[in-house]
């Protein structure tokens, strides 16, 4: 049994209780195993979410570039200043992308954006902030804040180093995400961050050249040593200051008060040491709380049913495989796999028709002492039938488990396949897959979504797998899940709930009609047709016009004050009332 549930849920007690509930007074007739596969896993996005919260009350140096980066969305979120930067970016013919501020209550891959948006939107910004905004006053705190080079060598800096774990935490709110995906996942952030520090820390021994690896930091590596110059990035860059303290005086003279302001440098050395001390945060941080939240169970399914990792051991050439291979293929995960399907074999037994007698559940316990080899060879079977979709293309699978890395590829080719090998790069989360035929190269990702779902609706596949290895698979698929998922459902189904109250079987089949459709985008022609309906009406079906609630008199649009048009607005005349009759 398992929910992907939010932090609340992970409360011991309340743990304790529902397996209490679950397990009933006899616990002497459970499973073998019971307490690791009986999991309610943490939503991964939401303990990564407080992990990011920590980390970001924790540290002076993100909470300080938050409120400077917070200061364009201040000036230019909206009002007079939305339509100054607006106009400044049209003359200019740049980039002018909404401005966002750090929303602290929403999810931090959400707030990271911002970031983004900045980046790709400066040039516009500061050419706004020095056209109308920025003086001459030395003191000016605000033009050091948003032009200094601190802040632009941080802002690169920040987007390399915090893009890997909001791309992981993106992924943990998707569909297709499993119990076990996690475990797959941080390892390879956690080894790209850690290279991220030691490319960092080498970067201090040779400040004036760039010595950081363009994949690891590719906006950092892209203007580094630009921004040593007086115009980078377009934009007329200025010392790195930051403000200190401020206090008054009275001038000795005058008996004026006047303000001081204490500044400090910020240098590139600073500004690198502070990347350093983040990267080791976000390292530390994320170790600590996956340690915490991810169950033991995710590991050992993370150890046998992981895809790509099955997939991996029968790459070749045509279709052989060294002895190393074959020996390496017939180990993995054989011994995870065994637990977990000898756990459910006996579970079905324990809560099935043997459940309430105790020298049947024991009969069927000792019966089922020949399940480890069972399992072995039900696992051994199927790692032979996915070496089989990958060089027979068995069931025709293959085009579905292997989609284009980009749709601009094609589809794979008909030709014999030559050549399969997986590619993992250092700095990249998932594998590539490449196919090498007669006539070409194809690479491609895998859809493990596609893939497990053929297990079910391809005949080929269900009856290479067997029945025994489907049921248990679904049950590991069945403990997985995303929360955030959940809270999206629930809040379309808060879209169809009626004030005046309905019926639960009515407002459920609402939320799922609404939940299944296709976003409107996609749906041009209906859209259409429905909008047609709604300005013009039907008379055979009896459907009046609606009334746009836009009125324009005879001698307004006489006048040619409006630009109207039927389908856009609705002219309240004889003709309409007419209609209505």
């Amino acid at each position: 049994m398992a929910h992907q549930a939010d932090g609340q849920y992970q409360a011991r007690m309340f743990l304790q209780t529902l397996k209490s509930s679950a397990q009933g007074d006899n616990e002497e007739d459970l499973p073998v195993g019971h307490d690791i596969f009986f999991v309610i896993p943490w939503d991964t996005a939401h303990w990564m979410d407080l992990c990011m919260v920590d980390i970001r009350e924790s540290s002076e140096f993100l909470r300080r570039f938050i409120k400077r980066a917070n200061q364009f969305n201040t000036m230019y979120g909206r009002g007079k200043g939305h339509a100054e930067y607006q106009d400044v970016a049209k003359q200019n013919s740049l980039k002018a992308h909404v401005t966002k501020v750090y929303a602290t209550t929403r999810f931090a891959s959400s707030s990271f954006s911002q970031f983004d948006s900045i980046y790709e939107s400066y040039e516009a910004l500061c050419k706004a902030f020095s056209a109308i905004r920025e003086t001459d006053d030395e003191d000016e705190e605000m033009k050091y804040m948003i032009k200094g080079r601190d802040f632009c060598l941080n802002l690169g800096g920040i987007i390399d180093i915090l893009s890997k774990p909001m791309e992981m935490m993106i992924k943990s709110k998707s569909l297709d995400q499993y119990l076990w995906s996690v475990t797959k996942w941080w390892p390879k952030v956690k080894a790209i961050l850690l290279a991220m520090k030691r490319d960092l820390t080498g970067q201090l021994s040779d400040i004036q050249k760039v010595t950081v690896r363009k994949e690891l930091f590719p906006k950092l590596w892209k203007h580094y040593e630009d921004l040593n110059e007086e115009d980078s990035v377009g934009v007329q860059l200025l010392p790195g200051w930051m403000v200190v303290d401020t206090a008054e005086q009275v001038d000795s003279i005058s008996k004026k008060k006047r303000k001081v302001i204490e500044w400090s440098e910020r240098t590139v050395e600073d500004c690198l040491k502070d990347l350093v001390i983040l990267s080791e945060n976000v390292t530390d941080g994320m170790d600590s709380r996956y340690a915490k939240s991810v169950s033991e169970a995710a590991h050992i399914l993370g150890r046998c049913l992981h895809l790509p990792d099955v997939v991996s051991f029968v790459q070749g050439l045509n279709g052989r495989f060294t002895a190393r291979q074959v020996a390496a293929r017939d180990v993995y995960g054989n011994a995870e796999f065994r637990s977990f399907y000898t756990y459910q074999a006996i579970y079905e037994y324990w809560k099935g028709p043997y459940s309430n007698c105790q020298s049947m559940y024991r009969l069927a316990k000792e019966s089922l002492s020949a399940l480890s080899n069972h399992a072995h060879r039900q696992f051994k079977d199927v790692v032979f039938q996915v070496s089989q979709v990958v060089w027979m293309d068995l069931g025709g699978c293959r085009k579905y488990w292997f989609p284009p890395e980009r749709p601009e590829e094609g589809t794979h080719s008909q030709a014999p396949l030559k050549e399969y090998t997986v590619k993992s790069e250092d700095h990249e989360i998932d594998e590539k897959f490449v196919f090498t035929y007669d006539d070409g190269v194809y690479t491609a990702r895998l859809d493990q979504a596609t893939a497990f779902s053929t297990f079910y609706t391809n005949e080929a596949i269900y009856q290479a797998a067997g029945k025994e290895f489907c049921i248990a698979l679904d049950v590991a698929l069945a403990m997985s899940g995303s929360e955030a998922v959940v809270g999206s459902y629930y809040s379309v189904m808060n879209t169809q709930s009626k004030a005046e109250g309905q019926l639960n079987d009515t407002l459920t089949q609402r939320t799922n009609v609404d939940w299944c459709f296709l976003m409107p985008l996609q749906c041009v022609e209906t859209i259409r047709e429905v909008a047609s309906l709604y300005l013009d009406g039907n008379k055979e079906i009896g459907l009046p016009r609606h009334q746009i609630p836009v009125f324009v008199d005879e001698r307004g649009r006489a006048l040619n004050k409006y630009a109207l048009y039927r389908t856009d607005y609705f002219v309240l005349n004889e003709k309409d009332k007419d209609y209505k009759k």
